[in-house]
């Protein structure tokens, strides 16, 4: 999934879930994640206590010179006034360095990465703070329903329901006709709203 949005171009954040499991892996992922699938991927922390039970994730701090390092270097690939700092050889200040990474992984250049334990957890507040100050806010909604209906189901008295991935707009119930009887759009309508977001 992470591939397809890269491949996509779609905000992203990388929750790495299951580190409580033997054989979970860390740092050697995230290599793996640079080298398939995008190199531009930005950890935000490493695991505590990897593979057993009390796995944890401990985030960075951007007070860290490592992580100030090693986020720099990325994002200065897009960024021209972070490239100027590390040519001068200085480290850039933890202010921009946060609005960088806010702005390259909501225009789908960077790709932040968390690591977690779904059933204990950890990592889920870091994965929960990532997307509201990384991931960018829902487009205004729409009056024109867009979507694709990919199933129609018969029903009772020669009805058809639809099932719809919603992408924009909002459902408006129509009432039935003998018009519309046969029509996609009559009946009931199931629909499946789809999120392509999964961000610090």
């Amino acid at each position: 999934m992470a591939a397809a949005a890269v491949v996509g171009r779609l905000p992203t954040l990388i929750f790495v879930n299951k580190i409580d499991r033997v054989g979970a892996r860390g740092d050697d992922l995230v290599a793996y994640v640079a080298r398939l699938v995008t190199p531009h991927v930005v950890p935000l922390g490493v695991v505590g206590g990897l593979g057993t039970p009390a796995a944890e994730f401990i985030a960075y701090g951007l007070g860290d010179p490592g992580f100030q390092a090693a986020l720099a270097a990325v994002l200065a690939e897009h960024d021209d006034a972070v490239l100027a700092d590390l040519v001068e050889d200085v480290t850039p200040p933890p202010a921009r360095l946060r609005s960088a990474l806010q702005a390259q992984t909501a225009a789908a250049l960077v790709y932040p990465l968390v690591f977690g334990c779904a059933l204990s957890g950890a990592g889920v507040a870091a994965l929960a703070d990532g997307i509201r100050r990384l991931l960018p806010p829902a487009p205004a909604p729409e009056d024109r329903l867009r979507g694709r209906v990919f199933a129609i189901e018969r029903g009772a008295g020669g009805t058809r329901s639809p099932t719809s991935a919603r992408t924009v707009g909002t459902w408006a119930r129509a009432s039935a006709s003998p018009s519309t009887a046969a029509s996609p759009t009559a009946g009931s309508v199931a629909s499946a709203a789809k999120s392509a977001r999964c961000t610090w």
